[in-house]
């Protein structure tokens, strides 16, 4: 039978430091040991079947349906930048280790990024750097003299060690702005004077963030730093607590899914949710602004619907009984299993969190999309991430048959019908945590990750997905992906 390892007394005194007693850190133990069950898909979400296609006059009816109402944006921006530079970071340390010029060993993304390097709005940051080292990167482009431009960027301190959020990602006429500021301005523009925009940092970063806020005035904005009670801890191959080299327990960030507490403290009507590096430029953002509008008035709707049918449950009206499970079923698919208390039932499902997702056309992306998920009662709405899927063939199937993608752009309600806060953790599967292999100080271990902001934290949360344009998607994983359309020009 396998246990979770014992803990020491500095161990209980180093989790109680962060707020986390022992029977969280034997619960994540047993996950590590016993990794939790994959999801059990049902079938796709498809337009009409778990997915809205709205007309123009639908999003201008929604859009409009947003004015006057709070809305803020969430938002996460602790990120390092060093995931984009992955592929040079190999090609500095292999030219390193061979002694050979990195222009000689450069492949793929590598390369494609020194030869793309003057049309990135990195450029000229990098550009000033060097020339106070007495560079001049034009002239070690020409000559094929990489050394000093990787050592600029993955140095300590250089530019891959930035927040993914204040990396130069855009050029404009009046000069460089960063994922953040551009986010920022999208707040502003979405909606003027209602608007507020929020964003998860580190706490080495947080000063850094302040400043920049300065360069995009009259838009309010706040900041929050992920509870180190949200941290995990981590197992060695053979069973055992992962530790630093002072012998001290290893904490690692839980992952986005540690969020839902700094969400929760956000007071609006409706909550944006988007990735840092999701931020186009160019002419397609005044649509994407209309959307997103649209999303937060759909959102408004269903919420002040559920409110009124709740309302009439609670007074006993006659009629609420079959007006709620109508619209219930209506609107999500659910239907009260047998045997249930149905004025019970159906009280439960209306006050539940409310989210309106925009999902894309699926073209080859990496990450999750809206499905179908067989539970206890039947089958619910998820974003599900390959990671949560079974391996047999036939669930396999059904997660690569999904014509949507998940970009992380969608309007969420938090707040219950007092206009409180919603109790978030109670609807969180805490199943859908992922257990993965990694490394620290060369050495092997097993990591825990919270169950995702979007998917598994969200799980039990009330769900209408809605198909939106792809080319509102504009993600950058690698720091090539900054050449696509929607960085570089505008998008019809």
């Amino acid at each position: 039978m396998l246990r979770a390892p014992a803990l020491t007394p500095r161990d209980r005194r180093d989790l109680r430091r962060r707020g986390l007693s022992p029977t969280e850190a034997v619960r994540q133990a047993a996950l590590l040991l016993r990794p939790p069950s994959a999801l059990r898909l049902d079938r796709p979400c498809a337009v009409g079947d778990g997915v809205e296609r709205w007309s123009p006059s639908d999003r201008r009816l929604w859009a409009a349906r947003a004015a006057g109402w709070r809305l803020a944006f969430f938002t996460p921006a602790s990120g390092a930048s060093s995931r984009l530079f992955a592929p040079l970071e190999a090609l500095f340390w292999d030219s390193r280790r061979t002694g050979v010029p990195p222009h000689r060993l450069a492949r793929g993304d590598a390369a494609r990024f020194f030869r793309a390097l003057p049309a990135l709005a990195l450029h000229k940051v990098l550009a000033r750097r060097l020339r106070r080292r007495g560079f001049a990167v034009s002239r070690l482009l020409r000559a094929r003299e990489w050394g000093p431009i990787l050592e600029e960027l993955l140095a300590p301190g250089g530019l891959a060690h930035h927040p993914k959020g204040l990396l130069p990602f855009h050029g404009h006429r009046g000069g460089i702005r960063t994922a953040f500021e551009e986010h920022l301005r999208d707040a502003g523009a979405t909606a003027p004077r209602r608007s507020h925009a929020h964003f998860t940092v580190s706490p080495s970063h947080h000063a850094a963030f302040r400043r920049a806020a300065r360069s995009v005035p009259g838009v309010p904005v706040s900041f929050s730093i992920q509870n180190p009670a949200t941290d995990t801890l981590s197992l060695t191959e053979a069973g055992r607590w992962a530790r630093r080299s002072d012998g001290g327990l290893l904490f690692r960030p839980g992952g986005h899914g540690a969020l839902l507490d700094n969400l929760n403290a956000l007071r609006a009507d409706a909550i944006f949710i988007r990735n840092i590096d999701n931020v186009g430029r160019g002419a397609h953002r005044g649509r994407a602004r209309l959307w997103r509008r649209a999303l937060a008035g759909r959102l408004i709707s269903l919420v002040e619907a559920s409110r009124a049918l709740d309302r009439g449950l609670a007074r006993g009206e006659p009629a609420a009984e079959r007006e709620a499970a109508l619209f219930l079923e209506a609107t999500l698919g659910r239907r009260p299993p047998r045997g249930a208390n149905l004025r019970k039932w159906l009280r439960r499902e209306l006050q539940r969190p409310w989210r309106v997702c925009g999902v894309v056309p699926n073209r080859g992306e990496p990450g999750g999309g809206p499905f179908w998920v067989k539970g206890v009662e039947g089958a619910t709405r998820q974003i599900v991430e390959e990671a949560q899927v079974a391996s047999s063939p036939a669930q396999r199937a059904i997660f690569q048959r999904s014509r949507y993608f998940n970009p992380v752009d969608m309007a969420v309600s938090t707040r219950g019908p007092d206009g409180r806060p919603l109790p978030l953790r109670r609807y969180v599967d805490e199943s859908a945590a992922i257990v993965s292999a990694k490394k620290y100080e060369g050495r092997p271990i097993r990591v825990l990750e919270r169950p995702g902001l979007w998917n598994g934290s969200m799980a039990g949360w009330n769900t209408v997905f809605v198909e939106m344009p792809a080319g509102f998607f504009h993600p950058v994983k690698t720091i090539t992906d900054l050449l696509r359309p929607g960085h570089r020009t505008p998008v019809k």
